[in-house]
């Protein structure tokens, strides 16, 4: 193989290599490491076709953060019901507070 050979090889790797990092489920290895709070719904966004609940938790250093999760994943899709619920289980990453995922057994499809 020539240099140009060699070169092509390379970018090609670095491409497959790439798609490969793309299909990782990063938020769920960030939620491996995690810690259980309350949680409650305060929104929903529409965006490009998709809808989210917006909600809201605090961490264990006291900060209040938000976080979007697929509407498709809950079983009450009306947000006014969702907003009367008080605690919702909510966990989040230790090492990425800002990855939240809802996991309240009332709402959640499995």
């Amino acid at each position: 193989m020539d240099k140009e050979d060699k070169k092509a090889v390379k970018i090609i790797l670095i491409f497959f290599i790439g798609v490969i990092f793309l299909f990782i489920p990063w938020n769920d290895l960030a939620l491996m490491n995690r810690t259980r709070t309350c949680g409650f719904v305060y929104g929903r966004l529409k965006f490009k076709g998709w809808s989210y609940i917006q909600f809201s938790y605090k961490t264990s250093s006291n900060e209040w953060l938000t976080f979007d999760q697929q509407i498709s994943e809950f079983k009450i899709k009306n947000v006014d019901s969702l907003k009367k619920m008080n605690c919702l289980k909510t966990i989040y990453s230790n090492r990425f507070n800002s990855i939240a995922k809802i996991i309240d057994e009332r709402v959640i499809e499995k």
